[in-house]
């Protein structure tokens, strides 16, 4: 990479397979949606030049650019447009949304300018050499039906799928961005003081802005210079605008003068749909989403899927699609709409039929022994504090904090969630932040998120402390950081005076605060004793923004929903004689998941352990005057385990099965119900990990071969 002859001109070869659009004319080119292969090994190689470059990129990039840049999201830009809208509808001045389509934007993006802006990034030397060598004389040949083309060679554009394009796009794209900040003349929303013009996901770019007759030519006049360096050309025909507060007489200009599409009553953004107004939002996107999800629910419905192939397309396709607006919309959602969907849910699962097992079995996670069905509202739930608690950011915070920030005044947004059930619409502002605080006080004690005793409760902007609220005479204060509770706390008493003095250096003008401030600590601590920080506080108290967030807020919250254990572990336990440890149980469950790659296998396991399998007395219950006892004629009472295990027909196939596998294994192994029926290892024998697989799946098969005659003649044992 450092002027060898590497790569080879068969590695940068790449090929094209073309895939035809539904509807359209196969006999014409534009029609079919090119794939670009590209070789293996310059996959790799790229992969490493861009987790390299993703390490510093943040640095670079404005954040207003959230597309491929670590640490940011599509909903930072979503929730940023929800309060500009508000702001627009408030502030009365003409303002509206600018939706920018490019023609085959990362295909045309020019080589020199993009070497050009990589060098004024500061990318130089040996990194550029090595970004260069991808483009050292990319060819490409098109597949169609098995049939290639002769190669020809790529002039221009990032390579589609090279895991570094969509960094080098980012770069090439950042200088327009940073015009359209700086240019006087294109004017954008302003909240506080600031312009708030642009928000970008990769080649998506959305722009917030106020008087039309101004701004729009000298925003066109700056997308011609870019494009006549960069290649970049608008297509202004696809272009969208969204009127959020325009006049008359401006609007008439606008349509006269300038191609772009005008969108009533929504605008499409990254997945959602935008509104002029904050009331419109939840019929634009979930008064659409939720009947298309119902008409899927509909259609799987026809197809012979399992119960787990059901669950899985439940987890896989419709809970993605709902989840993305759970994080992208902050506003709050009809609970009716939600269950409605939910008993859809439930009523595929069990095609219509009335559910075997109990609901809250249903909704537990695997790892407690439930079937690990969505539950939609606690998604939400996480969803929106997994949002919300981006505002206890101290660096990289998304730039919808700084736009709550100046919509709300002085008092940091942090504050107001720690505060004791404050008041969101006399807080702030801003219609998200009302909403998710509202929200947060409805659902932070009941759960499990913060419990009363929080120790990021603000000693500043709490009404229950006014001395310090504002804290004009608490300056010494906030530039120490003791800005919370638990900054006054040490092993669960308040620290001392003399503490202060010697660790934080108090200077002796503060110390009448400081026995205010100590005073107030003292009063909270006699209501709630100090406790640790939950998981979503610990999480707060973060410097950064993490990762799988709404999977530990969802594992959470739904715990503190459905607390109680698996319902079939007692009756289990009742039938077998015995008790068992909590960690017994767990690798029960452990092993119920893992015994097999196969589905199937695994699903007849988990229906054994939930007690999925209707037995005779059950049936007698559910239908009196039928009998109750067994299926298979012997005439004792049919109970779950004497269907299983007592009946002697059953009782017979199972001494055989471990008499088999002793002698396999070379170990006497005796019946036993828990080995057979759950999985559990033999208590008598000592076997490796593999022979304990090994008997796992002959009891699997046995327990397949029972559940598939389960009211006919059992198969022979031999």
């Amino acid at each position: 990479m450092k002027g060898r002859e590497v790569p080879s001109s068969d590695m940068l070869l790449a090929r094209i397979v073309v895939i035809p659009k539904p509807g359209k004319d196969p006999a014409v080119c534009p029609s079919y949606r090119p794939i670009s292969l590209i070789n293996v090994d310059m996959k790799i190689y790229a992969k490493i030049l861009a987790n390299r470059l993703g390490r510093y990129i943040a640095e670079i990039v404005h954040p207003d650019q959230v597309g491929f840049v670590p640490g940011r999201e599509a909903p930072d830009n979503i929730r940023r447009a929800l309060n500009l809208i508000q702001v627009a509808t408030t502030s009365g001045r003409s303002s509206f949304l600018l939706s920018l389509d490019a023609e085959k934007a990362f295909d045309r993006v020019d080589w020199n300018y993009l070497w050009a802006a990589l060098t004024s990034f500061g990318i130089q030397g040996d990194l550029l050499k090595a970004i260069q060598a991808l483009y050292a004389g990319p060819r490409a040949q098109v597949d169609t039906g098995g049939f290639l083309s002769a190669p020809f060679s790529i002039l221009n554009g990032t390579r589609q799928g090279c895991p570094l394009s969509p960094l080098l796009f980012a770069l090439s794209i950042e200088p327009l961005a940073a015009c359209i900040r700086e240019h006087p003349d294109v004017r954008g929303m302003e909240v506080g003081g600031k312009q708030y013009k642009l928000s970008l996901f990769a080649d998506d770019v959305l722009l917030s802005l106020t008087s039309p007759i101004t701004t729009l030519p000298n925003l066109l006049k700056a997308l011609k210079d870019y494009g006549r360096v960069s290649g970049y050309k608008l297509n202004a025909d696809k272009s969208e605008v969204l009127d959020l507060t325009l006049a008359e007489e401006e609007r008439a200009v606008m349509r006269d003068r300038f191609p772009f599409r005008w969108c009533h009553p929504s605008m499409g953004s990254l997945g959602t749909q935008l509104t002029p107004t904050w009331g419109q939002l939840y019929k634009a996107n979930y008064g659409v989403l939720l009947p298309t999800l119902h008409a899927m629910l509909a259609a799987w419905s026809q197809l012979h899927l399992s119960l787990f192939g059901r669950i899985y397309a439940i987890k896989m396709t419709l809970l993605p699609k709902l989840l993305y607006l759970f994080r992208t919309l902050s506003i709050p959602i009809c609970r009716a709409d939600l269950t409605f969907l939910q008993s859809a849910i439930h009523s595929f699962i069990w095609g219509g039929r009335r559910g075997r097992l109990p609901k809250s079995l249903m909704f537990q996670s695997k790892r407690r022994g439930g079937m690990g069905v969505p539950h939609l509202y606690s998604y939400y739930k996480a969803a929106q504090f997994a949002m919300l608690s981006m505002i206890n950011l101290r660096s990289g915070a998304p730039l919808w904090t700084n736009l709550e920030q100046d919509m709300g005044g002085p008092q940091p947004l942090r504050t107001l969630q720690w505060t004791q059930k404050a008041t969101p619409r006399t807080l702030h502002n801003s219609p998200t932040l009302q909403h998710s605080l509202r929200l947060w006080n409805l659902c932070r004690e009941g759960d499990g998120l913060s419990p009363p005793g929080s120790g990021l409760q603000p000693l500043f902007y709490n009404p229950r402390f006014p001395e310090g609220n504002p804290p004009g005479a608490f300056g010494w204060w906030i530039r120490a950081d003791i800005t919370e509770v638990r900054d006054l706390i040490l092993q669960g008493r308040p620290v001392t005076l003399g503490y202060l003095r010697e660790s934080r250096a108090l200077p002796p003008s503060e110390t009448f605060r400081a026995v205010q401030l100590l005073y107030f600590v003292r009063s909270i601590l006699r209501e709630t004793p100090d406790r640790r920080l939950t998981l979503y506080e610990t999480y707060c108290r973060q410097k950064h923004r993490g990762r799988g967030l709404i999977s530990s807020l969802y594992t959470l919250i739904l715990e503190t929903t459905f607390p109680q254990d698996a319902s079939y572990i007692t009756r289990w336990e009742d039938d077998l004689g015995s008790s068992l440890e909590g960690n017994e149980w767990a690798d029960i469950i452990d092993r119920t998941s893992r015994v097999t790659i196969c589905t199937a296998v695994r699903e007849n396991c988990y229906k054994v352990m939930a007690r999925w399998y209707i037995h005779p007395q059950r049936l007698a219950k559910m239908y009196p005057g039928t009998p109750s006892t067994c299926f298979r004629g012997c005439d004792e009472e049919g109970t779950y385990r004497h269907a299983w295990w007592d009946c002697g027909m059953v009782s017979t196939i199972w001494t055989e099965v471990f008499g088999d596998l002793s002698r396999a294994l070379g170990t006497p192994l005796s019946p036993n119900p828990w080995v057979a029926l759950l999985n559990r290892p033999h208590p008598e024998a000592r076997l490796t990990r593999g022979e304990h697989s090994l008997v796992s799946r002959v009891c699997a098969a046995v327990r397949i071969c029972l559940a598939r005659t389960w009211k006919g003649p059992l198969p022979r044992a031999s």
